[in-house]
């Protein structure tokens, strides 16, 4: 049966932090000892762990979270049937919805990854074109995205034209 004894326990502050001790390679009966390295999970973070007591062990932690984006259709003038609604995770689209009347012109995207690679993923909405309406879009992931199209008015154009008329005598 395997043994397992705790040798030493240490606390790193920051990254790239490095340590190393010397550790007996063979037990007192002689059988080499295998080391083997584990840390306390960190919320939010997920954990890999890589390489020998022979060749040093890396332990790599990347974030990790969800995040749900709600997005709302505000109209400001007479509604259209539908609207298509692009969300785009670092410049690339990667869902489509429909908002309509019937669910109320809003929608959440919802477990959404917020990191990648460690890094915090910037996500973004548009409106697919809808001719005869001014589009603006405000919020954030955090606070959601509000979509308001305000329908344009045509513009007319007066133009006056005087007839001067002169008498010839």
């Amino acid at each position: 049966m395997e043994q397992r004894l705790k040798v030493q326990s240490l606390q790193l502050q920051k990254t790239g932090c490095i340590h190393s001790a010397i550790f007996p390679k063979y037990a007192a009966d002689g059988h080499e000892i295998v080391y083997t390295v584990d840390e306390y999970d960190v919320p939010s973070y997920v954990k890999a762990i890589e390489g020998t007591s022979s060749t040093g062990f890396t332990v790599t932690n990347t974030i990790t979270g969800k995040v749900d984006i709600p997005v709302t259709k505000v109209w400001v003038g007479p509604a259209t049937d539908s609207v298509t609604v692009n969300l785009y995770a670092d410049g690339v689209k990667v869902d489509t919805v429909q908002l309509t009347a019937a669910n109320q012109w809003k929608h959440t995207f919802a477990n959404l990854d917020k990191y990648e690679n460690g890094r915090e993923i910037v996500y973004t909405v548009d409106e697919v074109l809808i001719p005869g309406y001014k589009t603006k879009i405000t919020g954030d992931v955090q606070t959601g995205f509000t979509i308001t199209n305000s329908k344009e008015t045509p513009k007319t154009a007066t133009t006056l034209i005087r007839w001067h008329m002169q008498a010839s005598l």
